[in-house]
């Protein structure tokens, strides 16, 4: 029986840019630590569709990205998608391998 990363061993490893949401850090009873976040993505400035890109980092990387990046800090992500079943709903998310912090969140006039 094939894993979960074997079945979608098939998709290359992508990149994406883009300004994150909050991320949101999760410890499991065994000690692991996972983070999860979203980018949003657009065809262009003036367009109104926004494809949210499901993100999510484990171990260092979850640990480092939540230290270092909060709302609004471009980021730019490399991974892969996967999918997964829950409550007979299929979820796509895309695991990030690596990520760069290339901005930190523009400043708000108030």
């Amino acid at each position: 029986m094939q894993s979960q990363f074997e079945k979608f061993a098939k998709f290359e490893e992508k990149t994406f840019v883009g300004y994150c949401t909050e991320p949101e850090v999760k410890y499991a009873e065994n000690g692991s630590i996972s983070c999860k976040f979203s980018i949003p993505l657009k065809d262009s400035k003036s367009s109104k569709d926004t494809l949210w890109l499901n993100c999510k980092t484990y171990k260092e990387n979850a640990e480092t990205f939540a230290e270092v990046c909060k709302k609004g800090c471009l980021v730019k992500v490399s991974g892969r998608f996967y999918q997964y079943e829950y409550n007979s709903n299929i979820y796509t998310e895309f695991f990030v391998r690596e990520f760069l912090k290339l901005a930190d969140p523009k400043e708000q006039n108030v």
